[in-house]
C-alpha cells in the first residue's frame, strides 16, 4: 500500500519538513478512496451534468479515464483549459494537503469535470488523503498553480 514514507519520498523535492514532523502524523494511516464517475452524453442544453470547479483536499489524486474528454483546469490567468483525452496515460495532480506540507511549492489547481462528447464518459479518480480531522486544511493559500502531470501507462 501507499504510506507516509512512500508519499514523502515521491514529493520530497518540494518539501522542507522532516518526516518526523507532527504534520506528517496523519499520513501513517491515510484515508484513500476511489470513485467511479459516469457523465452522460452531452445534449447541448443550458445545463449539463458535471462536477463544478473545485480543488482536491488530497495529497495527490490519480485520475484514469476511458479516453473521452471532459476534464478542464483553470490556469494562473483564470482561463479554462481542456485536457485532451488520452487512453495511454493517467493524470496525477497535487491537492490541498500537498500544498500545505510543501509550503506552496506544490499547488492545488482548480479544476472541473463534465463531458464534451455525444457518448457517455467514465473516470476513476483515486484520492490519497490524510485523516479528515487533520487541522491544517484551513491553512491553504491559493498561489499560482503548477501544471498537472500526465504520466504514460
Amino acid at each position: 500500500g501507499i504510506n507516509a514514507e512512500y508519499m514523502g519520498e515521491a514529493l520530497r523535492p518540494g518539501m522542507d519538513r522532516d518526516p518526523g514532523d507532527a504534520s506528517w502524523t496523519n499520513y501513517a494511516a491515510p484515508y484513500n478512496f476511489m470513485r467511479c464517475m459516469r457523465y452522460p452524453p452531452k445534449r447541448g442544453g443550458p445545463k449539463e451534468f458535471g462536477v463544478p470547479e473545485h480543488t482536491d483536499k488530497s495529497w495527490i489524486t490519480i485520475l484514469d479515464t476511458d479516453g473521452v474528454g471532459g476534464f478542464e483546469w483553470r490556469d494562473a490567468q483564470g482561463r479554462w483549459n481542456h485536457l485532451p483525452p488520452r487512453s495511454d496515460a493517467m493524470l496525477v495532480s497535487t491537492g490541498d494537503a500537498a500544498q500545505i506540507l510543501s509550503n506552496d511549492y506544490y499547488q492545488s489547481r482548480p479544476h472541473r469535470a463534465g463531458n464534451t462528447s455525444r457518448v457517455a464518459r467514465v473516470s476513476f479518480p483515486l484520492f490519497f488523503e490524510p485523516h479528515g480531522d487533520w487541522p491544517e486544511y484551513s491553512k491553504v493559500s491559493k498561489g499560482p498553480p503548477m501544471d498537472f502531470m500526465v504520466i504514460p501507462i
